[in-house]
């Protein structure tokens, strides 16, 4: 059977975040048991503002399958034309390709789930968003697949992007979500405050947050560039990464690297029901776990079910 081609259409038509978010965890919890691979991302370096970056991963254990996500980086920006393949490991067959930059989004929501259902207060009920595009969608409808969200505020360094997201969430979720006119307001008294910008300067401070809020830093996290301050990791009681490796690999370039915060860094894996985090405010730093990407395009490859191996083939079979 040849492989299955799919696309950023595609990927948005078959998405089940609930079983993405539950794909991570099982990916997290392999990881720190030692029977997923998760190395840290290979950078081949093509004249020092240009990169051709390559993230492979996959399980040693059960269905076993691994695969590899290679993108283009230029100033540590990442193209969307990116390719994630997919193998089954133990036929050796190439069960799909998955084009495009949405399953991207897509699975760091799903990590923003993980990270949501084992690190925000059970009876969490407000998130706040500071941005308004792709990954913020993908992380609002992760908070509600794993916590009982009720209100959602949204602030943009545009308003009309965040009247425009307001009301498509709202429609699309049958959930009250409004538009804040200061990242302030939006985080006033917010039990999760999901950060997904493309800013390179802090977008809020750590006195605006509530005392137990727990904070999901998505967009740059860096010393020369990041959408939080070190104001927030000294208020933080916890701190937590998806991927303890990654940030290893990163060395000077993360957002901890230098200061005492760093050695209070704890993988994601360590927490869950039976450890919750300590009392107080609570801040992750995603890293991107690699080999996530590889099982949430092999579930979405699953449930694009056999003779579908392109977007129109998709649009012919009607998904």
């Amino acid at each position: 059977m040849a492989p299955i081609i799919l696309h950023d259409d595609d990927v948005r038509r078959l998405t089940d975040m609930p079983a993405a978010i539950a794909a991570v965890e099982a990916v997290i919890r392999a990881a720190a048991d030692g029977a997923f691979v998760a190395p840290g991302r290979h950078r081949v370096d093509f004249g020092g503002t240009t990169e051709l970056v390559f993230a492979v991963g996959g399980s040693r254990q059960g269905p076993a399958v691994g695969g590899v996500r290679s993108y283009f980086s230029r100033y540590g920006q990442h193209f969307d034309d990116q390719a994630v393949i997919v193998w089954d490991m133990a036929s050796g067959r190439m069960k799909g390709i998955v084009l495009g930059s949405e399953l991207g989004v897509v699975r760091m929501g799903a990590i923003g789930g993980a990270a949501i259902r084992a690190l925000a207060r059970p009876e969490a009920s407000t998130v706040a968003l500071i941005g308004a595009g792709r990954q913020a969608r993908s992380h609002l409808e992760a908070a509600l697949a794993t916590r009982g969200i009720t209100q959602a505020r949204v602030h943009s360094r545009s308003a009309e992007s965040a009247e425009r997201f307001a009301a498509e969430m709202s429609g699309r979720l049958g959930l009250a979500v409004t538009a804040s006119a200061s990242a302030e307001a939006a985080v006033d008294g917010a039990d999760i405050v999901i950060v997904a910008t493309t800013s390179l300067r802090p977008v809020l401070r750590a006195e605006w947050l509530a005392p137990d809020a727990f904070v999901h830093s998505v967009g740059y996290k860096s010393p020369a560039g990041k959408e939080l301050g070190l104001d927030v990791a000294e208020r933080a009681a916890t701190l937590v990464t998806d991927s303890p490796q990654q940030v290893a690999a990163a060395g000077a370039s993360f957002i901890l690297s230098g200061t005492e915060h760093l050695r209070r860094l704890e993988p994601l894996s360590a927490f869950g029901p039976e450890r919750p985090p300590s009392a107080g405010l609570t801040v992750c730093y995603p890293m991107g776990l690699t080999g996530t990407d590889v099982v949430v395009a092999d579930l979405i490859i699953e449930g694009a079910g056999p003779g579908r191996d392109s977007r129109a083939g998709l649009a012919a079979a009607g998904a």
